[in-house]
């Protein structure tokens, strides 16, 4: 008979339990571990993922009568056919491509085609039922995509200028205005900072000696004068501009060897503006020495009150000429030539703020589906890999 060694009560097999638990826990924090992970960084890329959009305006002419409100789909032909088509053409991008200021971006490395990268990222829209477009580009880098924006905003209105030398003509005139105006806006802050200067020595001589600031024994007559000089600098500083733009035009002619009817009457008008403009120094030479006399005769002596008083004057003409200068350009990029069907707004600058790249509603959307098969995950791996679900 045999006799049964095991004992009664005694398992028939050692038990495991404790073992395979602890090897599921690991399991499942492994698991919930990476399934955590992955999400967190796809949040980490979609948050940090920054791009800079940077936006050019162009303003296009309206068809039809200027009083006659145009038809919106009317609006939108013009804008296909003279702004997003002629820009996004093979053309204006191969030569935005090749400008030396964004030949070597980072963007373009490893790129076959900059041109069809340039089609791709490039966008091109009208705003609204209006005559402004907007020019963008988003990335990365904000100042690469300030370069790249005005790459083909330049390219496209060189290709402009071949079909219109007239608004080449008004666009170099626009420039020119503009650049005297940021002169101007320089030159008026720099004088009001001589004015202040003046004043805070004049203020610490008359505190040392204990007497109040010195005061001219009149006020001096002084706003016909300053008005004249205002418009003289003013008129100066247009016939400057034309002349540039004339200068630009027949330098593009001789460059290219076109010797049209309008180079006889271009180059007669340079030789009259020349003219006039020598007229005009002469002129402001005359009322600035005008003007000194006028101040020194009301100032009763004194070279630091003259010098006070003069630098006043020359801060309120210089006020006016930048007033004066402002209004004209303004009113020309209203206007402009009949000839001009495309102008320039503004150029891109470079952005500050980031846009956003996704929203934080579509991020905390993301985050409850991707959450949202974790439990049935959880009940798989538990019947597959658990306790009771592993074979013995």
């Amino acid at each position: 008979m045999a006799v049964d060694s095991q004992q009664p009560g005694m398992p028939t097999q050692p038990v495991a339990r404790p073992r395979r638990r602890f090897q599921f826990t690991i399991k499942a924090l492994l698991l919930f571990t990476a399934y955590v992970a992955v999400l967190l960084s796809i949040l980490m890329t979609l948050v940090t993922k920054r791009s800079y959009r940077a936006t050019a305006w162009i303003r296009f002419e309206a068809p039809g009568h200027a009083l006659i409100p145009p038809a919106p789909d009317l609006l939108r032909r013009r804008f296909e056919t003279e702004v997003r088509r002629p820009m996004l053409s093979s053309d204006v991008l191969t030569a935005a491509a090749g400008r030396p200021e964004i030949a070597k971006l980072s963007v373009f490395l490893r790129r076959q085609s900059r041109a069809d990268w340039l089609a791709e990222h490039v966008e091109v829209e009208q705003v609204g039922a209006s005559q402004l477009a907007v020019v963008a580009l988003a990335a990365r880098d904000p100042e690469d995509a300030t370069k790249i924006v005005n790459a083909v905003v330049d390219s496209y209105f060189e290709w402009y200028d071949e079909r219109s030398p007239e608004a080449a003509r008004f666009r170099r005139q626009l420039q020119s205005l503009e650049q005297e105006r940021e002169r101007r806006a320089a030159e008026l802050r720099r004088l009001a900072e001589d004015v202040d200067k003046l004043a805070q020595r004049a203020s610490a001589g008359a505190d040392s000696d204990r007497s109040p600031p010195q005061r001219p024994a009149a006020e001096p007559p002084l706003g016909d004068v300053t008005d004249r000089l205002a418009q003289a600098e003013s008129d100066r500083a247009f016939l400057e501009a034309e002349l540039a733009a004339l200068t630009a035009d027949l330098e593009v002619h001789e460059q290219a060897d076109a010797q049209t009817d309008a180079a006889p009457a271009a180059r007669e008008r340079v030789e009259v503006i020349e003219a006039q403009l020598d007229v005009f120094r002469a002129g402001e030479a005359a009322l600035h020495r005008r003007l000194r006399k006028r101040i020194e005769d009301c100032a009763g002596g004194g070279n630091d009150l003259v010098e006070r008083e003069l630098a006043t004057a020359k801060l309120a003409c210089a006020q006016r000429v930048y007033e004066i200068v402002s209004d004209r350009l303004l009113l020309l990029k209203t206007q402009g030539p009949a000839q001009q069907r495309v102008q320039l707004l503004r150029k891109a600058v470079v952005p500050r703020a980031a846009v956003k790249s996704i929203s934080y509603k579509t991020i905390l959307l993301f985050i409850v589906l991707y959450l949202v098969p974790l439990p049935f995950i959880a009940a798989r791996f538990w019947r597959t890999t658990g306790p009771r679900g592993a074979k013995s």
